[in-house]
């Protein structure tokens, strides 16, 4: 059965009438997992006319079938070991669609993320022109500017602007990039030991067809960020840390996230025209009611409510005219429900 696939639209807006009963059957974390995309072996390869493919192909079309090459998913230098039964791939020899399904890509809603992931594939296997020198993609780039650029314009608190000497130290690699989905609903800690466990299976994947593979960098976005802190603690990542070169968070929600509270409370706000948006407030909840039918439910979205770290004063109370009447918890360290 299928929970959820952000990617739909017309399925996803037409759970709106969901009651909050049938949301919270539907979002049971105990019965949900990722959709990963599945293939089927020949002798060990990978079988394009596969039955096990074919479902896959057919689950995973957001990342659409006409997905053109890129950065290296289709010209990846091969180990000299596999350069023998390169041009004898025949049906072994996959699209660019299914590298990039198989990379996990289509795990994650590729309406919101598909253009981050393909620019990081793009632009991380474009360091380097043949010449030695950077390339004109990060020299003089098409959208936003990198080199040279201080990092607080980023949003860092610290560091140097990154330089063409550091691109090139860099720039000898190979970095295929992945996409790995997560169940939301389950709590971090458990969610860190599963996508733990798949980092180890790509290092050793690596490893085993002669690459030199030891590390991996890691970039999360929001909810995300609390899963790789989690695989940092032993408890949950079983020693993966050690295998972690760096992590870059976006927005992440260190101490809670007050729009977890509101949304509890007053369901997911009016999208306005934005679409995502308007999917996720159908899909989750336009009401306090239907919201906390999953949330209250659910380990990992209870985990996103503010802690008692959260700067005071985040819930405030507002007339019509915007007026604020008060400011609540009036100290930090403060539980909410005293109020």
């Amino acid at each position: 059965n299928r929970a959820w696939r952000p990617d739909e639209k017309i399925d996803s807006l037409s759970r709106r009438r969901d009651s909050p009963k049938r949301r919270q059957l539907n979002f049971d974390p105990d019965e949900t997992e990722v959709d990963r995309y599945e293939v089927t072996e020949d002798a060990g390869k990978f079988d394009l006319m596969g039955e096990a493919t074919a479902n896959s192909d057919k689950r995973h079309r957001n990342v659409p079938d006409g997905l053109p090459d890129i950065g290296l998913l289709m010209s990846a230098p091969l180990p000299a070991a596999a350069e023998q039964w390169k041009a004898k791939r025949g049906r072994h020899e996959a699209t660019a669609a299914q590298k990039a399904r198989w990379r996990g890509w289509s795990e994650v809603m590729f309406e919101s993320y598909g253009t981050a992931i393909k620019l990081m594939e793009a632009r991380m296997n474009d360091l380097l022109a043949p010449t030695g020198e950077v390339s004109l993609a990060w020299k003089m780039p098409h959208s936003i500017p990198v080199l040279g650029v201080d990092p607080r314009e980023w949003g860092g608190g610290a560091g140097q602007p990154l330089t063409e000497d550091e691109i090139r130290r860099v720039g000898n690699c190979w970095y295929p990039v992945y996409a790995m989905g997560y169940n939301w609903l389950q709590s971090n800690g458990v969610s860190a030991g599963k996508l733990a466990r798949r980092i180890d299976e790509v290092i050793a994947m690596y490893q085993a067809n002669g690459r030199r593979c030891e590390k991996v960098i890691i970039v999360t976005h929001s909810m995300g960020g609390l899963v790789a802190r989690a695989m940092l603690n032993p408890k949950y990542g079983n020693g993966i840390d050690k295998k972690i070169l760096g992590i870059y968070h976006n927005v992440q929600p260190p101490v809670g996230a007050a729009a977890a509270y509101k949304r509890v409370r007053a369901g997911f706000e009016d999208a306005k025209g934005n679409l995502m948006g308007a999917i996720e407030r159908a899909v989750i909840g336009k009401t306090g009611k239907e919201v906390t039918a999953v949330f209250a439910n659910a380990p990992g979205p209870l985990e996103l409510l503010p802690s008692a770290s959260y700067p005071r004063g985040w819930l405030r109370v507002q007339t019509s005219e915007y007026r604020q009447v008060m400011a609540l918890p009036i100290a930090s360290d403060e539980p909410l429900k005293t109020y």
